[in-house]
């Protein structure tokens, strides 16, 4: 697996305006997006934007951030956007959250 550092993004970087504004950018549905937007407003949390886009891409992601930045929220969204429109088939996980 090749690794890829997160670089030039942190705490003090420049964040998009909005979590639902970054979520279209990158091609996430408007109910996913309204599915968040019910449980948090303004911008993404710095891991959230350092990650949502390797994460909603498909990429292996790896976040390491304190409790309560919005790690689990990343993960959530990129696992909806992928299975959303996948059929499912007995017997065969589509998503694996360790």
């Amino acid at each position: 697996m090749e690794r890829r550092p997160l670089g030039g993004r942190g705490l003090s970087s420049p964040r998009p305006a909005d979590l639902d504004g970054t979520l279209a950018a990158l091609g996430v549905s408007v109910p996913i997006r309204h599915a968040v937007s019910s449980l948090v407003s303004g911008p993404p949390s710095a891991i959230q934007a350092a990650a949502l886009g390797d994460a909603v891409g498909g990429r292996d992601l790896l976040a390491v951030a304190p409790t309560g930045s919005g790690k689990t929220l990343l993960f959530a969204v990129a696992v909806a956007h992928r299975l959303e429109g996948s059929p499912s088939v007995p017997g065969r996980p589509r998503a694996l959250v360790v």
